[in-house]
């Protein structure tokens, strides 16, 4: 990082920095950069470069969290190659009911992302509040409607 500090004390911004700086960075320090710095590197180098490569997979490995998964979900190009290995990475960490709804809600309106994020979401359906949103949210007259009303009448069962 010795080459970044000399530039950022000439007045160099620090993301700059590390990208003008990046074939001499060593791989530790690399993996020492935070996430949001891999994804301004990411956003900010060219295609097909070795930089974008390499922070590109160094970004991956940083996005511990549902939310920063999201934003790179969010910042890839429908028709990249990246598309559905982010999909993957993202679902991962999807675990309650209101990071499956932003899955759906986010989710093309025609492909499998939006039929898989249904069948996600609609698995962590328990409460009554839930059951109801999925029913109200549900397109009409699909199939999804039907389900989401027989999670409801499954549950109102339970207590009835």
């Amino acid at each position: 990082m010795k080459n970044v500090d000399k530039l950022t004390k000439n007045g160099c911004g620090e993301n700059l920095a590390i990208l003008l700086s990046w074939k001499y960075l060593t791989k530790r320090e690399k993996k020492c950069l935070s996430f949001e710095q891999l994804l301004w590197l990411w956003f900010n180098t060219f295609n097909n470069s070795p930089e974008k490569s390499e922070s590109w997979n160094l970004l991956k490995e940083k996005a511990e969290i549902f939310e920063q998964r999201l934003i790179l979900w969010k910042n890839i190009s429908r028709g990249s190659f990246r598309k559905d290995e982010v999909w993957t990475l993202l679902k991962e960490k999807a675990e309650t009911f209101e990071q499956r709804k932003i899955l759906w809600k986010n989710a093309s309106k025609n492909n499998s992302e939006k039929s898989e994020s249904w069948t996600l979401l609609k698995e962590k359906t328990e409460t009554f509040e839930q059951r109801q949103w999925l029913w109200e949210n549900a397109p009409k007259g699909s199939f999804a409607k039907s389900e989401a009303w027989a999670l409801l009448e499954e549950k109102a069962k339970k207590i009835v």
